[in-house]
């Protein structure tokens, strides 16, 4: 029985220890940020269906007197289409690197 117990404790002590291990690791995430005229726009991501970028469909903050949004995407190479009355007008192609905010201004 002792030994039954001394291992579930060695479990749970080294489930512990690799959760905050885990926890120091760097964030892969990278972030397309939003600035502008972005509101009621559709924001396609590597060809992904569109989100209309509204005030359910996203969180905005204000950052340095601007209203912005953050999206999160993996890091690397994304194509960064946004739409607004049926015309193109952001068509840009990036490569994020891991932890990093890329930003878009929507005229």
């Amino acid at each position: 029985m002792i030994k039954q117990w001394c291992l579930i404790i060695i479990a749970l002590a080294s489930m512990a220890w690799s959760h905050d291990g885990a926890a120091n690791q760097p964030d892969d995430a990278a972030f397309i940020q939003l600035e502008g005229g972005f509101m009621n726009a559709q924001l396609i991501i590597d060809n992904n269906p569109s989100i209309k970028i509204t005030s359910d469909s996203v969180d905005t903050f204000s950052l340095q007197g601007k209203t912005v949004a953050r999206v999160p995407v993996s890091h690397g190479k994304h194509s960064i289409k946004m739409v607004k009355a049926n015309k193109v007008i952001v068509d840009w192609t990036v490569n994020l690197p891991a932890a990093k905010t890329f930003a878009v201004v929507v005229p």
